[in-house]
C-alpha cells in the first residue's frame, strides 16, 4: 500500500520504524520503500510503498485456524469497537480488541453459514484465551486461577521490544487506535501470543506538537502516557523489568546510535529524500501540524528537510540521555505513573492516506 505521511514533515519516521524493528528482530515488521508518484506524467507526490498488516504468505505467516486446529493464527488490534461488533473482545481489565483474522467481517462476505458458524467457534476461543492471559497478568505471583503463568502464555521478547518502541518514541496512536497489533500463534508453532507488528509511527518520534516537541521540559522525561494495561501491569514484575533493562543496555541503545551518528541512517535518509521531498512539498505544502508544532516548541523551527532531520536527531539523543531509559527509573512507581503532561485532544484526525 502507499503511504502519503501527511502528518510526518520528514517522510521518514515511518522508515525508520520499519528499519528499527527489523533491526531488533521484532517479528513480521513491515518492510517499505520510498517512491514517487507519477501517474500520466503528473507527479502526485513522495509516497511510502509499504507491506500491510495482514495474515498470509510472506507478511504474517500464522495461518489461520479451522476444524483440526483452532489453536491459531489469529491477529488482533486495539480499537474502540462499534456496539454489536461481532469481532469485539472486551476483558475483565476493560482491554477492548477487535479480532482482524479470521473476521465475522471476512465470513459474511463469502455467504457461508459453515463459515459463520466457524467464525463464532474461533472467536469464543481467542477470547478466552485472550482472558486468560489477562487473568495470568492480574493474578497472584502472575499466574491465573489454574495456575499458569503469563510466561507460558504470551511471548515475553516481543513484549519487551514492543514496550520499548511504543515508549520511547512516544507513539500517539500507542495502545489506543487500532494501530497496535497482537497475533496469536498456533500450538504447532508453539501457541503464544504476541505483541505486535509496529504500524502507524508518523505522530511518533517527536512529532506531536503537544508533548514530543518540548525537549527541556517535561515532555521528553516521562513515558508514553497511551497505556496497554497488560504492559503496564507487567512493569511491577521485577523480572520483566530486567528484560527491560537487558533489552536497552545490549541492543536497543546501540542500534538507536547506528541512525544518528554522522553518516548514519538519518544522513542517507536525507541524501536520498531530498529531492522528493522538495517537489513533494511544492506539490502538497508543509507537513499537517507543521505550524502548530512549531509555535507549541516556543522555537524557531526549521521545516527544511535537513531541519526536519536535525530535530529527529536531536530528539532521539536525548531521550537517549533522558532518565526514561535509566536502569534505575525502570519499575518504579514514576516510571508506571500516567504522564501529567497534557495531551492535545483527540477528535477526528485527517486521513493521512493521499489519494492521488
Amino acid at each position: 500500500m502507499l503511504l502519503a505521511n501527511s502528518f510526518d514533515g520528514s517522510l521518514v519516521r515511518d522508515r525508520l520504524t520499519s528499519w528499527l524493528g527489523n533491526e531488533i528482530g521484532l517479528e513480521y515488521t513491515y518492510k517499505c520503500v520510498p517512491v514517487d508518484l507519477v501517474i500520466n506524467e503528473v507527479f502526485y507526490g513522495s509516497y511510502l510503498l509499504c507491506e500491510q498488516v495482514r495474515v498470509g504468505d510472506n507478511r504474517i505467516e500464522i495461518g489461520t485456524p479451522d476444524s483440526d486446529d483452532e489453536t491459531g493464527g489469529y491477529l488482533l488490534s486495539r480499537g474502540i469497537p462499534k456496539v454489536g461488533d461481532p469481532d469485539a473482545i472486551t476483558t475483565r481489565q476493560n482491554m477492548k480488541l477487535l479480532v482482524k483474522s479470521p473476521s465475522h467481517e471476512d465470513a459474511e462476505a463469502a455467504e457461508d453459514e459453515a463459515q459463520r458458524a466457524a467464525a463464532d467457534k474461533y472467536h469464543d476461543y481467542i477470547s478466552d484465551y485472550v482472558q486468560n492471559v489477562e487473568d495470568a497478568l492480574f493474578g497472584v505471583g502472575y499466574k491465573n486461577a489454574k495456575g499458569v503463568s503469563y510466561t507460558d502464555l504470551v511471548d515475553v521478547d516481543s513484549a519487551v521490544k514492543y514496550w520499548w518502541v511504543q515508549q520511547f518514541s512516544k507513539n500517539t496512536d500507542a495502545f489506543v487506535t487500532g494501530s497496535s497489533y497482537y497475533y496469536k500463534k498456533s500450538d504447532a508453532q508453539g501457541g503464544k501470543l504476541y505483541w505486535g507488528p509496529l504500524w502507524d509511527f508518523d505522530l511518533a518520534w517527536g512529532n506531536d506538537p503537544l508533548r514530543n516537541r518540548d525537549i527541556d521540559g517535561s515532555a521528553a522525561y516521562v513515558l508514553n502516557e497511551y497505556k496497554d494495561p497488560w504492559l503496564d501491569q507487567l512493569m511491577g514484575d521485577p523480572k520483566f523489568t530486567a528484560k527491560l533493562k537487558k533489552f536497552w543496555k545490549g541492543t536497543l541503545k546501540k542500534t538507536l546510535a547506528e541512525a544518528t551518528e554522522k553518516g548514519g541512517l538519518l544522513d542517507r535518509y536525507y541524501d536520498e529524500m531530498l529531492v522528493s521531498w522538495c517537489y513533494d512539498r511544492e506539490k502538497w505544502g508543509d507537513a499537517l501540524y507543521a505550524d502548530e508544532a512549531a509555535a507549541e516548541s516556543g522555537a524557531d523551527v526549521d521545516m527544511s528537510l535537513k531541519g526536519e532531520i536535525k530535530w529527529l536527531r536531536l530528539w532521539l539523543n536525548h531521550m537517549s540521555a533522558s532518565r526514561i531509559t535509566s536502569s534505575t527509573s525502570l519499575g518504579t512507581p514514576a516510571a508506571r505513573s500516567r504522564s501529567s503532561w497534557t495531551a492535545r485532544k483527540r477528535g477526528k484526525r485527517a486521513s493521512s492516506r493521499r489519494k492521488p
